[in-house]
């Protein structure tokens, strides 16, 4: 059932992209940093364009989604997004604080996400697909780490030794174009970390 819906959105997300955006290389981002600058300095559409943007960059990973838990988690936070969007675009009152956490939590989610690509990759991994398994390691620790760093937390020390790891397994594999012994162990403690912060479809209610 997941697996029909998921290439349904695939499919959707392809007919509605522009043909320009299509062609890219990759995915389009997800720039809370830059939401967050723009609503901070009253530049509330410009935020609000940049959270629709957003929104893009999780359609594109429904579509890669493998677990259809996460995957249902992802369309919600797609739609929470769009309507908070709406809600600062028209100029309908909301805090920096509900922003923040709203982001956090897509990141938090979005981690998850890379986590388990790049975990199902590894079960019988082909030579192309190592760089992107180095990829969504290098993407899942970008959103872990600004789940914490986009209102101003420093990580703690226990998620500070998993980035490290993460990203070190990740550029060996870049570098080798092949898959360190250790990669399903970090992999493993990298999902750990994530359950332990308690990345749940509650946290999007």
């Amino acid at each position: 059932m997941w697996i029909q819906m998921r290439n349904t959105i695939v499919l959707a997300t392809l007919l509605l992209m522009p043909a320009s955006a299509a062609t890219q290389s990759g995915p389009p981002v997800a720039d809370f940093v830059s939401v967050r600058e723009q609503f901070i300095s009253g530049q509330t559409r410009l935020a609000a364009q940049l959270l629709l943007q957003s929104t893009r960059y999780i359609r594109h990973q429904v579509g890669r989604s493998i677990d259809e838990v996460v995957g249902m988690q992802l369309l919600a936070a797609e739609s929470q997004l769009e309507q908070l969007a709406n809600t600062v675009g028209n100029g309908r009152p909301t805090s920096l604080r509900v922003l923040e956490q709203a982001l956090t939590q897509v990141d938090r989610l979005l981690a998850q996400h890379y986590v388990q690509t790049a975990t199902a990759l590894l079960v019988r991994p082909r030579e192309g697909d190592v760089p992107v398994i180095a990829s969504d390691m290098q993407r899942g620790a970008l959103h872990f780490e600004r789940s914490f760093t986009l209102d101003g937390r420093a990580p703690s020390s226990d998620a500070k030794v998993i980035l490290a790891d993460v990203r070190s397994v990740a550029m060996d594999m870049e570098r080798t174009r092949r898959v360190p012994e250790n990669t399903k162990a970090v992999l493993a403690a990298f999902k750990q970390q994530l359950t332990g912060t308690a990345v749940m479809a509650v946290s999007l209610r």
